[in-house]
C-alpha cells in the first residue's frame, strides 16, 4: 500500500523541478530584457547617468573647470560661449547640488547668459542672480524687461518730470553707479561684473531689440532709456561717463550731475542750476539724492590722515546724529557701509583705521 505513495511523490517532485525550472529561466530572461531596455535608454538619454552622478556624486564632474579659465583669459569669447553651451546639459543640474561646481561653474554660466539674452531654460533665475540684497530685481533679462509697463515708458515720464514710476524694473534707471562699484563680487562674477550690472546690460540690450531686428529707429522711450543706461554703464566701469546725445529732461539732467561732480563745489552747481520744472516728489527725491552723493567724497580725501572738515560738516548737516539708516527711497540701495564709515571719520577715527572697522563690519562692500 505504500509503494503507489512513494511513486505518487516522486511524480510530485519531477513535476516542481519543471515548474521551477520554466520559472527561473523565465525570470533570468525578464532581468536580461529589462537590463537590456535599461541600457537602450541610458545610452540613448545621458541625461540619466548625469541625473545618477548628480545625486551620488554631487562634485565630480569630468570636465575641468580650466578650460573655461583659460578661454576667458584669452578673451575668446564665441569659443567661450560654444565651450559653456556644450557642458550646460551635463552641468545645470549639478550646480545647485554641489558647493564646489556652484562655486567653480557659476560665473561662466552668469557670463553666458549674459552675453545672451539673460535667461538659461535650464538654469533658474535664481543660480544666475546669486547672492544679492533682497531689493534686488527677482530676474533681469531681455524679455522681462519688455515686459509692460516697459522700462522705456519710464524714462519717459522720468524725462517728462511728472512723476516718479512705480514699477520696480523702471528704478534701475535710478541706480547709483558708485553704490554698484564698491558692490562687486569678482569670485562670483566675470563680465558683468555683478547682479546689478547684469540687469543694466539685458535693460540696455532690451532698447535696442526692435531696432536690430527690424531695422526701425528707436522710440523717443528707448532713446531715453538707452542714453541714461549707457551713463550708467559707464559711470559703473570707471569710463566717466559722458554727457547723453539726447536730452533726457531736467530731472535725468540733474541727476547725471550728482554722478559726475568730483567736489562739494560741483555738487552745488547742480543744484543751482536745477530749475524749477520739476514736480515736488521729483524734487524730494533728487534732495535725497544729493545727500546720498555726499558720500563719496570721503574717498576723494582718503590719501590724508584726517578728512576734510568742510566735507564732514556737510555730511553731519546731512546725516545728523539721530539718523541709524541711509536708504535710497527708491531704489532701497543701503548706504550703511557708507553711514558707519562717516560716523567713524567724524569721531575723529583716522582714514585707514575707519576703514578697517567698516569694512570688517560689511564684508560684503569694497571700501578701498
Amino acid at each position: 500500500e505504500l509503494k503507489p505513495q512513494k511513486k505518487q511523490k516522486k511524480k510530485h517532485s519531477k513535476a516542481n523541478k519543471k515548474a521551477y525550472s520554466w520559472g527561473s529561466h523565465f525570470a533570468l530572461l525578464f532581468s536580461l530584457a529589462v537590463v537590456i531596455v535599461l541600457a537602450a535608454i541610458v545610452f540613448a538619454n545621458d541625461s540619466w547617468i548625469d541625473e545618477i552622478q548628480a545625486r551620488f556624486f554631487p562634485d565630480h564632474f569630468d570636465v575641468p573647470i580650466e578650460q573655461a579659465e583659460q578661454l576667458y583669459r584669452a578673451h575668446d569669447e564665441v569659443a567661450l560661449a560654444n565651450f559653456i553651451e556644450s557642458v550646460l546639459p551635463s552641468l545645470s543640474s549639478r550646480v545647485s547640488k554641489s558647493r564646489k561646481l556652484y562655486s567653480e561653474w557659476m560665473p561662466y554660466i552668469r557670463w553666458y547668459a549674459y552675453h545672451q539674452d539673460g535667461a538659461i531654460e535650464s538654469v533658474r533665475p535664481k543660480l544666475l542672480r546669486g547672492i544679492v540684497p533682497s531689493f534686488a530685481p527677482q530676474e533681469c533679462s531681455v524679455g522681462v524687461f519688455r515686459q509692460k509697463p516697459s522700462i522705456f515708458d519710464a524714462a519717459m515720464e522720468y524725462a517728462q518730470a511728472r512723476s516718479l514710476p512705480r514699477s520696480e524694473l523702471a528704478k534701475v534707471l535710478l541706480w547709483d553707479p558708485y553704490w554698484m562699484a564698491r558692490r562687486k563680487d569678482p569670485s562670483q562674477w566675470r563680465q558683468p561684473e555683478s547682479f546689478f550690472d547684469a540687469c543694466l546690460q539685458m535693460a540696455l540690450k532690451s532698447s535696442r531689440v526692435d531696432s536690430a531686428v527690424v531695422g526701425l529707429p528707436l522710440p523717443e522711450g528707448a532713446r531715453v532709456a538707452e542714453q541714461r543706461l549707457m551713463f550708467q554703464q559707464s559711470m559703473l566701469r570707471g569710463e566717466g561717463g559722458s554727457v547723453a546725445a539726447v536730452d533726457l529732461g531736467p530731472f535725468f539732467r540733474r541727476l547725471s550731475c550728482f554722478d559726475l561732480a568730483k567736489s562739494l563745489s560741483d555738487l552745488e552747481v547742480c543744484v543751482t542750476n536745477s530749475g524749477s520744472e520739476l514736480s515736488a516728489e521729483m524734487g524730494a527725491y533728487l534732495e535725497e539724492r544729493r545727500r546720498l552723493s555726499l558720500f563719496r567724497f570721503m574717498w576723494s580725501n582718503r590719501g590724508n590722515q584726517a578728512p576734510d572738515e568742510k566735507l564732514l560738516n556737510a555730511l553731519n548737516l546731512a546725516w545728523v546724529s539721530g539718523v541709524s539708516e541711509a536708504i535710497d527711497s527708491q531704489t532701497k540701495f543701503d548706504y550703511g557701509a557708507e553711514l558707519r564709515l562717516m560716523r567713524l571719520l567724524a569721531a575723529g577715527q583716522k582714514w585707514e583705521d575707519a576703514i578697517l572697522r567698516t569694512q570688517n563690519e560689511y564684508p560684503g562692500v569694497n571700501l578701498r
